[in-house]
């Protein structure tokens, strides 16, 4: 049986990095098609990395 638990902090900076590295990585992300992909516009999207960048506390060790 699984618990359903919130993410931690860690696990919410890791999203958000992953987040991060598809939305720029041409290489190992989504980079240059990332609006056909998911129609958000780069502008949209920093706009949106921005605001979570700011409620997620950085994580360090």
């Amino acid at each position: 049986m699984t618990r359903r638990q919130p993410l931690t902090r860690r696990d919410w900076a890791r999203a958000l990095l992953a987040t991060e590295i598809v939305f720029a990585s041409n290489l190992v992300g989504s980079g240059l098609d990332w609006s056909s992909t998911t129609g958000l516009s780069d502008e949209e999207t920093i706009a949106l990395l921005r605001t979570l960048q700011r409620k997620i506390p950085p994580v360090h060790g």
